[in-house]
């Protein structure tokens, strides 16, 4: 429902996507309760379990996770904000860096949704160690990987969702029998939204 609509006698239930903004604009102008269901943006994660991996599925893994980012330009609600490695992962920067070579090889897409440019400059800004990957073009944001972002450092990139072509990657230093549990434990309780 527009928020404009919300109030329609004749909508029984609500269910609306967005923001969290977009939420609180619509249930907060409502005259009269109605049964309000959502899905709203989060900061959403995915883990990579470290193994002793194939070149080629280090490159396979790498243009999934590249997928998941640059699908509609950044601009989902499930899109991969936060990469999850093990700090003890000793072919983690050779993901990260067959990571970059695929994001770099993408075309730039239209930077499309509101606010887009605001957001991936204040990220950048928060993180100097951001990438610009691949070619630059008007109207484009740059695909861009954050990595090395310390877990306990400015939680912009945790709390705040990018929405835009925009990745962080955090790396746990655990055990690689309790890396699991520490990754799973670190995205339910430090990542905005709900899994």
């Amino acid at each position: 429902a527009r928020a404009d609509h919300a109030d329609d006698d004749r909508a029984e239930a609500i269910h609306i996507t967005g923001s969290h903004k977009t939420y609180d604009m619509i249930v907060g102008g409502l005259p009269i309760p109605k049964h309000i269901t959502s899905e709203l943006g989060c900061v959403s994660p995915c883990i990579i379990v470290p193994g002793n991996w194939k070149a080629r599925d280090l490159a396979y893994q790498a243009r999934h996770v590249a997928g998941m980012l640059t699908t509609n330009a950044g601009f989902n609600c499930n899109a991969v904000q936060v990469l999850v490695t093990s700090r003890r992962w000793p072919q983690r920067q050779q993901f990260l860096d067959e990571l970059a070579k695929v994001l770099a090889a993408i075309p730039p897409r239209p930077a499309y949704y509101h606010g887009a440019n605001e957001r991936h400059q204040s990220f950048c800004a928060t993180y100097p160690q951001a990438r610009r990957l691949g070619a630059e073009a008007p109207g484009c944001l740059p695909w861009t990987l954050i990595s090395g972002v310390d877990p306990d450092g400015p939680q912009q990139a945790f709390q705040e969702e990018a929405f835009c072509g925009l990745l962080h990657e955090v790396s746990l230093d655990a055990p690689d029998n309790d890396y699991l549990l520490t990754a799973t434990r670190f995205v339910n309780e430090r990542l905005w939204g709900n899994l």
